[in-house]
């Protein structure tokens, strides 16, 4: 049984709370287009549960947190982009040319999708990164969409991880 993102759910959340003050805000969602110059510049194949993401909703952010995705459907935009955040990761700390960031804590650790371990479904773990040495310290979800459910859903301790997924 896969479990994916009730997107209807997550921006009703979303649109309706504030977190510490600040919204959580969505993006503009990102074309098809877009997303095959991420795959093309990254070398990736991206899973799809975050294609479904770029193409819902293209990023997640307030002022201290985000989800990296495509902002404004500019695959190529500097700022907290899969692009641009992977590429410095790979540049700078020598990460494997298999990970994507997805978010990172700039001196602590990245969050990335470990492409090199894909399933019969073509999704793959959502891993903790360790910011100075790119090892994996350890697994956060088994894919995309566990892992942005768990991530939204913290932001209000009355729902469950599980809360903004569906049985598929």
């Amino acid at each position: 049984m896969n479990r994916i993102i009730d997107y209807r759910k997550l921006r009703d959340f979303i649109t309706n709370h504030r977190v510490d003050g600040d919204e959580l805000e969505l993006g503009t969602p990102a074309s098809l287009e877009s997303i095959k110059i991420v795959e093309d510049r990254l070398g990736v194949k991206i899973p799809p549960s975050l294609k479904k993401f770029l193409s819902e909703v293209g990023d997640i952010s307030d002022h201290e947190y985000y989800i990296n995705g495509i902002s404004g459907n500019d695959p190529l935009r500097r700022s907290k982009s899969l692009i641009t955040d992977t590429m410095e990761a790979r540049e700078q700390h020598s990460f494997s040319s298999k990970f994507i960031v997805v978010h990172s804590d700039e001196n602590e650790y990245f969050v990335c999708l470990d492409t090199n371990k894909v399933d019969s479904l073509g999704e793959c773990p959502v891993v903790e990164v360790d910011f100075i040495t790119g090892h994996v310290k350890g697994e956060l979800a088994k894919n995309f969409d566990i892992y942005l459910s768990a991530q939204i859903a913290s932001f209000d301790s009355s729902i469950e991880a599980d809360h903004f997924l569906l049985e598929q």
